[in-house]
């Protein structure tokens, strides 16, 4: 369980200058296990609101709130300092919507709980991937994804469908996916970023405040 990816935009952002605008940060944590369990709900709080220590990785997190978690102000001692810049704005939630997969009901409770506190609430994304290897007007799929959705609490323009796997992609095209732009398959991905996004551009016409630059974790 770890950071598997961390994009700042000084990674991702290299064919033009990027200083001057407000592209996020991308987390993304894999490995984590569909279960509500008290040491789950902690760490998360503990990333999403900044807490996490500069360079410390989830596992050492993890033991950590294991070896305390009964006992509370320990843990809010050791993990006192918001890092502000580190707040995780946005929660990107991915699953399968293959038909031999089950959504992560437990793993979603934990994030709706750790998402929404008296501190902050932090919206929330969906993507059902491999939407192409299933037959999109089948009944099972189509109501594992009104399930995915309700669990989330997400509205049709926080949701995507989403066929973006460079193995799959590379067959059909011959070719390497990252050095071509396929619009059928970017411009959908752009399309729900941008959303993902949105606030932020706004804040950046001058119409809300919000941090412009935001930390978007995916799961």
């Amino acid at each position: 369980m770890s950071f598997s990816s961390s994009f700042s935009k000084d990674k991702y952002i290299t064919r033009w200058n990027h200083e001057s605008f407000a592209y996020p940060t991308l987390l993304d944590i894999a490995g984590l296990e569909d279960e509500d369990s008290l040491v789950l709900q902690e760490m998360l709080r503990i990333v999403l609101f900044g807490r996490i220590h500069e360079g410390e990785s989830l596992q050492t997190l993890h033991r950590f709130i294991s070896e305390n978690v009964h006992n509370a102000n320990v843990i809010r001692e050791q993990y006192s300092t918001v890092a502000e810049e580190h707040r995780v704005n946005r929660i990107i939630f991915v699953a399968s919507a293959h038909a031999d997969t089950n959504i992560p009901t437990k793993l979603i409770n934990v994030v709706r709980s750790a998402a929404n506190s008296s501190e902050m609430v932090i919206p929330r994304y969906g993507v059902l991937t491999h939407f192409d290897h299933v037959n999109v007007e089948d009944e099972d799929f189509l109501r594992k994804e009104n399930d995915f959705k309700a669990h989330l609490g997400l509205p049709d323009n926080r949701y995507m469908r989403c066929r973006n796997y460079c193995d799959d992609i590379d067959r059909v095209y011959g070719t390497n996916r990252l050095d071509e732009t396929i619009p059928e398959i970017d411009i959908p991905v752009i399309k729900f970023m941008t959303q993902v996004h949105f606030f932020s551009i706004l804040a950046n016409q001058g119409r809300i405040k919000c941090k412009l630059s935001a930390d978007i974790l995916i799961l």
